[in-house]
């Protein structure tokens, strides 16, 4: 038995129990298993003491004494056995389970082995059989895979380049828009910065003790001026008056105390702040999926706001700042958490009770809140309200948070926005009791009204006022008593607004509860006005006379709890805010109606309202249902009754709209699986307010409330059944805005031509009428609309009765309504209803003059073309659209039954089916017409569905032929008229898609626009949307971006022209004769076709010129004119506004063959210019004498050539060596252009003449000698091809050297920078380990090492790098300060240490206010931002030592695929900061760490060695925090 169980015990799950318990299996003594007892031998089993342990029978029979107890080896508790021995103490289960749990699960992994090796023979036996079939498969298929493989590498090419030109063209698009995001934030900061500043006024009101200081001194100063000059005058010859000597010499002798002016208070500051939130500021510039915005946010702060205000309100500012938005409640929970609640104080000495006030004379008796100066300041201006936040809506609303409640008419509120000034109170109470200086001395008096501090809980210190004192063996009340005489007092909490009672028992420990302010303290107080602010709800009054009950302040404290709200202030009353409290709903998603409650008090009968409320008098009116969707006059439809009141009175719903029953189950879905009816629940409904209601069938049903019944019985309106009923509140549940967005389903209809036989209806009429059409489909035409808010009237025939009587008719007839007197007589109506199918031949059809259906079934379009009703069967894009006519619904059905009655019953056919050959296909269990399109295989075609426009693929057996008699097609193609593709000559599948979500299944109204022949037809196409309105398809997709509108044609016929130029009787030669005539040759001939003006004169030679920049293109073409060209200019100017006196009105628009023209400018001038574009209604010309482009009126433009014997005057001019990065100028190159020479005379070197006269003269502009080139490549490297410059160029110098002068400029300029840059240390070779030290850790993969031994190729003697630089440290001071900064030069930089470190200059970080450089210490690895003011000049003998740190990618391992890790390295977010502070553990060990150079290049990359020998990113690999590479 001993060899079974040890067996059992030495699998795998014996070594996971011993891993959780070691001592689980075997006996803690003799380290032996222990036995079970099976058949008949005897066992070893585990007995439990009484003190716990358990141990072996073998074990515990050698531990029992003679007198039969058994001392536990381990805690020597003895334990008595019985006459049974170690047998009858208890056997320990647990155990017993371990050791059966083991061998059962040994048992089922025999079986199961055994299972598993029977099942892999016969899988092998079956895997040999299959090989050889395997085999060959193989071989096929990797054939294909080749095949595969090479088209997939040369897709995969044309991708990968495909996408390097993507993603370089939108890096810059978005590089430009960041840019300019930049440029919008930085102005917003600076309008910001202006409007702070300009809030700045007096700010000497904010220093009240300092000013307090002042005004002491000035009286003390201007007393001792006085006595000293009437001590002056006590010896002149003549005084003015007499004085008294001794109150002189007292005056003169007055003591000064120094020590009483105390002018710490000048270093006190006001307390204002300019806070910048960075987190917001970081948000606010962000790149979304649409665009990159700025987003900015008007925000005016408190400080700016009451800079001009008296210095009372500036400290209020400063404690009550504004909030314009609503806080979350962890943010108000951090600060407070409701008014303070009684705790229970160890001490027996020290009471603290609660005053009740549930009683209104309570209420009154109770000491007013105390108003501090402030206030009282406030109180005397007649109509200022109390201290209140500034606030920027016109209905003065606050976030705040009830703190306590006396009843509807007293409660306290505290000011969420003050939320940080109440934690720095407190904080300022607290450090003021815990020193001595606030201790209760035997001597100290207090008296009704002073300020206490009162201990709450450990820590935590409040201020209150008294308002009550008891002596001790006192009953009434006293005015002051002595600190150790109090027995109790009564409190007034300042900042949470309720009083409490706190009895003292014994004056020994009364410091431990209370501390008295001392002066510091009482000044810091008066700054800080009491937090809690009293508030009654305005314009209500109890519903009892007896006063507020208990419940109405219980109901106060349930809706509002400990969340904030908003509070809305009416006035002011005698220091009480008049207010209304208004709490956003529990679920924002449902309603946007917050809960008033004052309306809830009221409509919980806890209150009313002083005077009646009107609606106008409601802020915010609940938002209503939109009206159902009514059908057009004089039209038939179905519909379904929902409810009768009378014939007068009952409501359909449209069979037409299948949202109802949707929005029923959803309904249901929501709202009745919704375990928390609480949060939806209606608080406080009110009258016409849109909700949900639980009906009487346990059902949800749209409602509005109409009415209340009292006892919260509200009366609904079901919007979408017509019905009313009246149903208790809890019943009512706040509406989602997705069921409100549906309009009304159910219509207010009345029976037409009937009235009622007497004053009401009488029962078996509405009986009668309910029996025939209550909750029944019926055949529905409205006769007319009489108003949009009454019934409408119509006429009700059942659905299926073909009779020419209707409901009304019915009832007339039965003699239960009658017919209106006035009533013309009644006319047989015309059948609305289709023939039968065998009876065509016999009846004309509707559709068709003459022809019946069965011989041609095709569709004809209405004579009346608008508004036609269709339903959309197939769309494949806005060009191709497929629609079937409604009204030939009924003559389709019969179609198909005819279809099903010949074609169905027949037997199959072999029939060779070919492309558009006509047939009858089965889909879906329906015979229809279609048109073979394609055979696929010979089993299987593609066939066109005549009737919807779609193509299937259906198997030849579900074809037939179709019989020539009913061949043809109800569908109609038709495109949407009026619009073109937004995208290019093709619809873009964005736009397919959206017009085919929207419209496939739909049911339309089309106008005809462009009837046949032309195919497709073109229309327009009206849908409706949740709101009922019919919207343009068309619109709809233009308000998209996806389409744009059609362009009307331009092409007129030539007409006569209204006016000719009207000149001068003098005639010019140089203009066209034309202009010179008034004769109307010209009335009917097309406008002339123009030539160009001439080119301007070529420059004569090249080299020094000046010239006037006259513009400057887009395409970065300079137009400059001479100072003779500018003469010329005038006179031309002169020349044409002489002769041109009026603008020709033309009758075309036809610019294609005018080049030439004359031009009315913005300066209303002529001028000669040419047509470059046509822009809708205006014309995009160019100036042909100064290069300026603009867009004018085409009125401002005529076709005409004048003054052809003067050239050109303006030069077109391009920069010699300045290119554009690309094929295009930058906006920001050509605005620097603009702004360095527009409009300037400026000096131009000409490079080389153009071999064509109109071509650009290459040139350089000179400023002082420096090209305009180099000036453009300094500000916008990126717009300008730098390459293009020769850095090493002649500067042009306008001056003549006149004389040489041998000038010695030795020891006036510093010494050129060092030019070289630092070698890199030489690195052993790749595959051999070598000791490193590191020296910074960028990412955990990316660190700065340096080698620890290495061949030493310095000569003995030689200073090491160390020394060096100790010496240049020592002589820092002869070192030059840095002045020119290239990237990647050679420095000194001075580090925190205040040592100068080899450096090299890596960018800069800030030019204002400060030059800023960024530089990596070469030795160790680190970067390191300086002032330029902090580098020095690098001597020559630094850079022959190579680098000490160099930059190695450590192998092995790379960032992790998967991370859960929240925060990330912001210059590496793919690795998280745990990886690097772990990476930063293991490179702390103690120790030399080695390294493996394994790849050398353009990047090192080596494995890195931990002392032990192991490789260093195993740890981090074991932690998930890196990947093996």
């Amino acid at each position: 038995m001993r060899n079974c169980i040890s067996g059992v015990l030495e699998g795998q799950d014996l070594e996971v129990m011993m891993s959780e318990n070691p001592f689980a299996i075997i006996c803690k003594i003799c380290r032996k298993f222990f036995i079970l007892a099976e058949e008949e031998e005897g066992g070893n089993l585990p007995h439990l003491l009484h003190c716990g342990h358990v141990y072996c029978a073998s074990c515990l029979n050698s531990l029992k004494s003679p007198s039969n107890t058994i001392t536990c080896p381990n805690c020597k508790l003895e334990t008595s056995v019985n006459e049974d021995g170690v047998d009858g103490l208890q056997v320990d289960g647990k155990t017993i389970g371990l050791i059966y749990t083991a061998k059962i699960r040994k048992s089922r992994e025999d079986k199961q082995k055994a299972i598993t090796e029977k099942a892999l023979a016969v899988i092998e036996s079956g895997l040999k059989e299959k090989e050889a079939a395997r085999k060959m498969e193989v071989d096929e298929a990797l054939r294909e895979a080749i095949q595969k493989q090479c088209h997939l590498q040369s897709i995969h090419a044309s991708l990968v380049e495909g996408l390097q030109i993507q993603v370089r063209a939108e890096k810059k698009r978005l590089l430009a828009e960041i840019s300019e995001v930049t440029k919008k934030a930085i102005s917003l900061v600076q309008k910001r910065k202006l409007a702070m500043v300009s809030g700045l006024g007096e700010l000497d009101h904010l220093f009240s003790e300092s000013r307090c200081m002042l005004r002491e001194v000035e009286r003390k100063k201007k007393s001792l001026e006085n006595a000293i000059a009437k001590a002056r005058n006590l010896n002149s010859p003549v005084p003015g008056e007499y004085w008294d000597t001794e109150q002189v010499l007292k005056a003169l002798r007055a003591h000064l105390d120094m020590q009483a002016f105390d002018l710490s208070c000048l270093t006190q500051d006001s307390g204002l702040r300019c806070n910048l939130d960075a987190g917001k500021l970081e948000q606010s510039l962000s790149i979304s999926q649409g665009s990159i915005t700025c987003m900015s946010k008007k925000y005016v702060a408190p400080t700016s706001r009451r800079l001009c205000e008296s210095s009372v309100e500036s400290r209020r500012s400063r404690s009550r700042p504004k909030t314009p938005s609503p806080p979350s409640a962890s943010d108000w929970v951090q600060e407070y958490q409701g008014p303070p609640q009684v705790e229970s104080i160890s001490s027996p000495n020290i009471i603290i009770e609660e005053i009740i006030e549930d009683s209104p004379a309570a209420s009154v008796q109770r000491i007013p809140t105390p108003v501090p100066k402030q206030q009282e300041t406030q109180k005397q201006r007649k109509g200022t309200p109390l201290d209140l936040p500034v606030y920027e809506e016109k209905a003065r609303l606050f976030w705040v948070v009830v703190t306590h409640v006396v009843n509807p008419a007293d409660f306290y509120v505290r000011y969420v926005s003050e939320q940080k000034a109440g934690a720095q109170l407190s904080r300022k109470i607290s450090s003021f009791c815990m020193g001595n200086n606030c201790m209760f001395l035997p001597d100290h008096i207090i008296r009704n009204g002073d300020l206490l501090f009162i201990r709450w809980k450990d820590g935590v210190w409040c201020r209150a006022e008294v308002i009550e004192l008891y002596q001790v063996k006192g009953v009434e009340t006293v005015r002051q008593c002595v600190a150790p005489e109090i027995s109790k007092l009564k409190v007034f909490f300042l900042d949470y607004g309720f009083t409490k009672g706190i009895t003292v028992t014994s004056g020994e420990e009364l410091n431990e509860y209370l501390r008295r302010p001392d002066r510091a303290a009482h000044s810091e107080m008066s700054r800080w006005p009491p937090q809690a602010i009293r508030c009654c709800l305005n314009g209500i009054v109890p519903a009892q006379s007896s006063g507020w009950s208990s419940e109405s302040c219980k109901e106060i404290t349930h809706v509002t709890g400990s969340s904030a709200v908003r509070m809305q202030v009416y006035g002011e009353d005698r220091g009480t805010l008049l207010v209304d409290l208004k709490k956003a709903p529990m679920d924002h998603t449902n309603s946007r109606m917050p809960i008033s409650l004052r309306d809830h008090l009221v409509f919980m009968e806890f209150a009313r309202f002083r005077c009646p409320v009107t609606a106008s008098a409601t802020r915010c009116r609940p938002l209503q249902y939109y009206p159902p969707v009514l059908p057009k006059p004089k039209t038939e439809f179905y519909a379904l009754v929902s409810h009768i009141n009378t014939p007068s009175d009952f409501f359909i719903q449209l069979t037409e709209n299948m949202e109802f029953p949707l929005l029923a189950s959803k309904l249901q879905a929501f709202y009745g699986a919704c375990s928390d009816g609480i949060s939806q629940q209606l608080h406080c409904p009110m009258q016409e307010q849109a909700c949900v209601a639980l009906n009487e069938d346990n059902v949800w049903y749209r409602a509005l409330i109409i009415g209340f019944h009292g006892m919260r019985m509200a009366e609904v309106h079901l919007v979408d059944i017509g019905s009313k009923r009246v149903l208790p509140v809890t019943n009512l549940r706040v509406i989602k805005d997705d069921f409100l967005s549906l309009p009304a389903m159910a219509v207010w209809c009345c029976l037409a031509d009937i009235e009622c036989d007497g004053d009401y209806w009488s029962d078996p009429s509405i009986k009668r009428f309910r029996n025939l059409a209550e909750k029944k489909l019926v055949t529905v035409v409205i006769k007319k609309f009489l108003s949009c808010h009454g019934p409408l009237p119509v006429s009700l025939f059942e659905a299926d009765d073909r009779r020419e009587s209707s409901i009304a008719h019915i009832l007339i007839a039965e003699a239960l309504v009658k017919s209106p007197k006035n009533l013309p007589p009644v006319t047989p109506e015309m059948s609305v209803w289709d023939p039968p199918l065998e009876s065509v031949e016999a009846v004309p059809s509707t559709m068709e003059s003459g022809d019946s259906i069965h011989l041609s079934p095709t569709i004809t379009i209405p004579a009346n073309q608008k508004d036609i009703k269709v339903k959309v069967t197939h769309v494949t894009s806005p060009a191709n659209i497929y629609v079937q006519l409604v009204q030939y619904d009924g003559q389709l059905k019969r179609l198909q039954e005819r279809l099903q009655h010949e074609v169905g019953t027949s037997a199959q056919m072999s029939v060779d089916w070919e492309a558009g050959m006509s047939c009858a296909a089965l889909i879906n269990t329906v015979w229809e017409r279609g048109e073979v399109s394609g055979i696929i295989s010979s089993n299987m075609a593609e066939v066109l569905r005549c009737d919807f426009g779609n193509s299937v693929k259906v198997s030849v057996d579900n074809l037939r032929p179709l019989p020539p008699q009913m061949i043809g097609s109800f569908l109609l193609e038709c495109c949407l008229s009026g619009i073109r593709p937004a995208g290019g000559l093709k619809w873009t599948a964005t736009s397919c898609d959206l017009i085919s979500f929207y419209l496939t299944g739909a049911m339309a109204l089309m106008t005809v626009k462009e009837p046949p022949p032309a195919c497709p037809v073109g229309v327009s196409l009206f849908c409706s949307n949740q709101a009922g309105q019919n919207v343009s398809m068309a619109d709809f997709l233009i308000s998209e971006g996806l389409a744009l509108p059609k362009r009307k044609s331009r092409f007129v016929e030539p007409k006569p022209m209204e006016a000719l130029p009207a000149l001068e009787e003098t005639h010019d030669e140089s203009l066209p004769e034309d202009l010179n005539t008034h004769t109307d040759d010209h009335a009917s001939e097309a406008p002339p076709s123009t030539v160009a003006y001439p080119p301007p004169e070529p420059a004569a030679h090249l080299g020094h010129t000046r010239m006037s920049i006259t513009a400057v293109g887009e395409d970065g073409v300079i137009y400059g004119m001479t100072s003779q060209a500018e003469n010329e200019f005038e006179h031309l100017k002169k020349r044409l506004q002489q002769h041109i006196k009026a603008t020709p009105v033309l009758k075309h628009q036809n610019w294609r063959d005018v080049k030439g023209c004359i031009i009315k400018g913005t300066d209303m001038l002529w001028h000669r210019g040419r047509v470059v574009e046509l822009i809708g209604g205006q014309v995009k010309v160019q100036y042909v004498d100064l290069g300026l482009v603009e867009n004018i009126p085409v009125c401002h433009v005529y076709p005409m050539v004048v003054c052809e014997d003067v050239p050109q005057l303006c030069v077109p001019l391009r920069l010699h060596k300045g290119k554009p990065v690309g094929r295009h100028w930058h906006l920001d190159a050509v605005a620097l252009m603009k702004e360095l020479v527009l409009g300037r005379r400026v000096n131009v070197q000409i490079m080389e003449l153009p071999a064509e006269p109109r071509e650009c003269v290459p040139i350089e502009i000179l400023f002082e000698g420096m090209t305009m080139s180099r000036i453009m490549a300094h500000h916008h490297p990126a717009c300008i091809n730098v390459s293009a410059i020769d850095l090493e160029e002649q500067v042009f110098s306008t001056l003549v050297d006149l004389d040489d002068w041998n000038l010695d400029t030795k020891g006036l300029l510093d010494p050129p920078l060092l030019s070289g840059t630092f070698a890199d240390p030489p690195l052993p070779k790749v595959g051999q380990r070598f000791p490193v030290k590191i020296k910074h850790l960028c990412t955990p993969n990316k660190v700065y090492l340096s080698v620890q031994e290495h061949v030493s190729h310095e000569e003995e003697g030689e200073a090491s790098l160390e020394e060096v630089l100790e010496c240049v440290n020592a002589d820092v001071k002869s070192l030059s300060r840095l002045t020119d900064f290239p990237i990647g030069g050679a420095c000194l930089a001075e580090y925190s240490d205040g040592s100068f470190y080899r450096a090299e200059l890596t960018g800069f970080v800030s030019i204002s206010p400060e030059i800023k450089m960024l530089v990596r210490h070469v030795d160790f690895g680190s970067d390191d931002t300086v002032s330029i003011h902090k580098l020095r000049r690098l001597p020559e003998c630094l850079l022959d030592f190579p680098r000490k740190a160099v930059c190695v990618r450590l192998g092995g391992f790379q960032p992790p695929r998967l991370c859960s890790e929240a925060k990330r390295l912001p210059y590496a977010p793919e690795w998280s900061v745990k990886a690097l502070l772990e990476m930063m553990n293991l490179l702390q060990q103690k120790g030399v760490f080695r390294a493996l150079i394994t790849a050398a290049g353009e990047e090192t990359i080596a494995y890195l060695y931990s002392p032990d020998g192991t490789l260093l990113h195993n740890s981090l690999v074991k932690r998930g925090l890196a990947d093996l590479d």
